[in-house]
């Protein structure tokens, strides 16, 4: 097992992981990177109006292994 860091932000506030979790691959916290960009967008869809969510993967020495962005664009009232 490897422990990843998985950073995350909504838009608004930025979260950086500090602690990590193990995990088997790093495939694995790719996964779970996803998953946290589809939580917040469940999150804040509702909300209306434009975001960018964004989760990166770092490995033990801190690079950025991997990362996802999720853009809302409220297109409400354009054709």
């Amino acid at each position: 097992m490897t422990k990843y860091f998985i950073d995350t932000s909504n838009g608004v506030v930025s979260l950086a992981d500090e602690v990590g979790a193990d995990y088997p691959t790093e495939a694995m916290a790719r996964t779970e990177a996803l998953q946290a960009v589809s939580d917040m967008a469940r999150d804040y869809v509702h909300q209306g109006g434009d975001r960018d969510m964004t989760a990166s993967v770092r490995d033990p020495a801190g690079a950025v292994v991997y990362a996802v962005k999720l853009s809302l664009l409220d297109v409400t009232g354009q054709q």
